[in-house]
């Protein structure tokens, strides 16, 4: 079990951490010794085992004082087993005096590696931002802007990690506000009317360099509940008994088009759903299945 100490408020308190050790009989012992000795200013911290060794390594979220807007660096402490702790920030994060309160890790990009949400207080410029994390468990920045706010609402506070609208990427919750990834993501621009186009948008961001992107949209009426899971892909939610394959849109990192609704009464309140199969570059491991869209035909 680890303890955040550090008090961000004026006077400015930095302590050191403490760790407490579980000994197999619901009780805990002082382990602290084996954390370097650090005076932080901890908000927040997340678990994961960022070298792929086995172990549960240590991510402190660090703030500097809500006064003086210097902020701290955070701290990523990698398990060496047996209770002990090294101190591996200066290798494995980029340097920055940030004025984090949470912090989270996640796979935002799908690339197989752990990536770092953090969340910044209210004298930040930025709300939140992505370290970019690679095989080694080595992050930086993330220079591309991969979420958009999706709802209204404060967006401040505690942190929630998740794929909220089951695309297979992960979603964040940042107060009362949810920002979408959208990397692979598919929407709406207008709702579906009998005898107009409806308007879809999809995005891939480039992350593998200047490869060639396309999406296959799959339009139908019936959702597979539960969805159909595609190893590799993600999930099926249009039905195969009742779906259609429409042709293929080349995507640099977005793209609009249109689907044609039948000028037809019968069809009003029927519900439309459209996914996409996105063939991002030549190789098949890097395709995916996007989130399911969804909406009831109007006049």
């Amino acid at each position: 079990m680890l303890v955040a100490r550090g008090d961000s408020y004026f006077p400015v308190v930095a302590a050191q951490n403490r760790l407490y050790l579980n000994d197999g009989r619901g009780s805990f012992k002082d382990g602290t010794s084996g954390l370097p000795v650090r005076l932080d200013a901890t908000y927040a911290i997340a678990l994961a085992d960022v070298n792929r060794d086995g172990r549960v390594d240590v991510l402190f979220a660090n703030n500097g004082t809500s006064f003086l807007p210097i902020g701290a660096p955070n701290v990523l402490l990698i398990n060496q087993g047996s209770g002990r702790f090294a101190d591996e920030t200066a290798t494995r994060l980029p340097p920055a005096n940030d004025r984090a309160i949470d912090a989270a890790f996640a796979d935002v990009d799908r690339d197989g590696n752990l990536d770092i949400v953090l969340v910044y207080d209210y004298l930040s410029a930025d709300v939140a931002r992505v370290l970019a994390g690679d095989a080694q468990g080595k992050f930086r920045a993330a220079s591309l802007p991969r979420f958009v706010l999706d709802r209204r609402g404060f967006a401040g506070g505690k942190l929630l990690v998740d794929d909220i609208d089951r695309d297979g990427d992960p979603d964040v919750f940042l107060g009362s506000a949810l920002f979408v990834n959208r990397h692979r993501q598919h929407w709406s621009l207008s709702h579906p009317r009998i005898g107009r186009p409806w308007e879809l948008a999809a995005m891939v961001e480039p992350e593998r360099g200047p490869v060639t992107r396309a999406v296959l949209p799959i339009v139908g009426v019936t959702e597979l509940r539960p969805p159909l899971a595609i190893v590799g892909f993600g999930f099926l939610r249009v039905s195969p008994t009742a779906l259609v394959m429409l042709p293929p849109q080349i995507v640099p990192t977005a793209a609009t088009w249109q689907l044609a609704i039948p000028n037809a009464p019968q069809l009003v309140g029927q519900r439309v759903l459209s996914q996409l199969l996105i063939v991002d570059g030549p190789s098949v491991s890097t395709w995916g299945l996007s989130n399911l869209v969804a909406d009831r035909v109007l006049r």
